[in-house]
C-alpha cells in the first residue's frame, strides 16, 4: 500500500500484503505435504503453482485528512470466502479493497459472478469497497451491496471516487456463521431424536 502524496525512501518502505487464501491447484497443490512425489510432477507442468501462504487478515493503516483509514485488502479468491472476510473488520478495517484478475474467465459468467460477491461482503460487514479487475469488472459497492459506480470489461478506464470510512461492527462480523452452525447441529439433534423415537422405539 502506497500512501498519497509521499515520498519513500530505503528506510520508509510501504505496506504490504500477501494473499493469504489460495486457489486450490492454481496457485497452491492441496496436500503437498502428504504426497510430495505428485506434488513434483504437476508443479508447473500443468499450470499449478506453489505460493506461500500470507500471513492472515492484516490490515493496512495510514492517514488521509486527519482519518485513519484502515484497509481491508481482499485479493481476488478470497472474496469469495466470507469469514475470512469479516476478519477485518475485527482488526479494524473501516474500508474494503478487492483486486482480482478475472482474466481467465474472459466474457462468461465468471467475471459478474466474482463481482456480486464482493456485493455480499459489502452487505455482510457494512463496509464500502473499491473493487479493481485487471480486465473488469471493476466499480465501488456501497455497504448495502449497490453499485454507486460500475466499470465494464476490457476498457481502460480509471476513476476516483471519496468513500466514507465506517467504524461499525455489524452482528456478522463479529460472529460470522456460529448461528447457521448452531441451527444446523439443532437440527440434526432434531432428527436424531425423531429417529430414534421412531425407529428404535418400535423395536421395544
Amino acid at each position: 500500500l502506497l500512501e498519497p502524496r509521499k515520498n519513500y525512501n530505503t528506510m520508509d518502505k510501504p505496506q504490504v500484503y500477501r494473499k493469504s487464501k489460495l486457489t486450490p491447484f492454481g496457485e497452491l497443490f492441496p496436500f503437498k505435504d502428504i504426497f510430495p512425489w505428485l506434488a513434483e510432477k504437476l508443479l508447473w507442468g500443468v499450470g499449478i503453482s506453489n505460493w506461500n501462504v500470507g500471513p492472515g487478515a492484516d490490515v493496512l493503516s495510514f492517514k488521509l485528512k486527519n482519518n485513519k483509514v484502515k484497509v481491508g485488502n481482499i485479493i481476488c479468491i478470497e472474496s469469495i470466502h466470507s469469514d475470512f472476510v469479516r476478519h477485518y473488520v475485527l482488526k479494524g478495517a473501516n474500508i474494503f479493497t478487492v483486486i482480482t484478475n478475472d482474466g481467465w474467465y474472459d466474457h462468461t459468467v465468471g467475471p459478474r459472478q466474482h463481482y456480486l460477491l464482493s456485493c455480499i461482503r459489502a452487505i455482510e460487514n457494512r463496509r464500502y469497497i473499491a473493487r479493481v479487475g485487471n480486465t473488469g469488472l471493476s466499480g465501488f459497492i456501497s455497504p448495502l451491496g449497490t453499485s454507486l459506480e460500475e466499470l465494464p470489461q476490457y476498457e481502460v478506464i480509471a476513476r476516483a471516487k471519496t468513500l466514507p470510512l465506517v467504524e461499525d461492527v455489524t452482528f456478522y462480523s463479529k460472529y460470522g456463521d456460529k448461528l447457521p452452525h448452531l441451527a444446523g447441529w439443532f437440527t440434526l439433534a432434531v432428527f436424531s431424536f425423531i429417529f430414534s423415537k421412531r425407529f428404535i422405539g418400535k423395536r421395544d
